[in-house]
């Protein structure tokens, strides 16, 4: 779960609250499903399935992903179309047990699948809880 800012970089910025859910099934190359949603205060509502891999340095995890979803606008930024891409990265840290705490940074475009492609970066703190 985590809150970040969407639309870092446009006129459109409003804060979200995200939601992700990672089963233990592990895929080939030790990747694993993800499942999530985000909304945001401006109404938008993204859901999405797609693979990660963690790759550990140290004390840090890196955990790359793609997946794709549908989007719902309602009064944020029109992102061209419902299918739309998510890549980005967590970068999380253990704090507490099995409990880790972290940045994740990641991109949203239809990949010019529509005409309209603006594409929205989105920057938020996270915090993993396993079960």
């Amino acid at each position: 779960m985590g809150v970040s800012w969407f639309d870092l970089e446009g006129d459109r910025s409003s804060t979200a609250l995200e939601f992700s859910f990672r089963p233990t099934l592990e895929l080939p190359l030790d990747a694993r499903l993800q499942f999530g949603a985000m909304g945001n205060g401006d109404g938008a509502f993204y859901a999405y399935g797609g693979i990660t891999r963690a790759l550990h340095l140290g004390g840090f995890r890196l955990s790359p992903s793609i997946s794709v979803g549908l989007y719902q606008r309602g009064e944020s930024l029109d992102l061209g179309s419902p299918l739309e891409f998510r890549s980005g990265l967590l970068l999380d840290r253990r704090v507490l047990r099995e409990h880790r705490l972290g940045l994740f940074v990641y991109h949203l475009s239809n990949a010019g699948l529509a005409d309209r492609n603006p594409g929205v970066e989105i920057l938020g703190v996270g915090y993993v809880i396993p079960w």
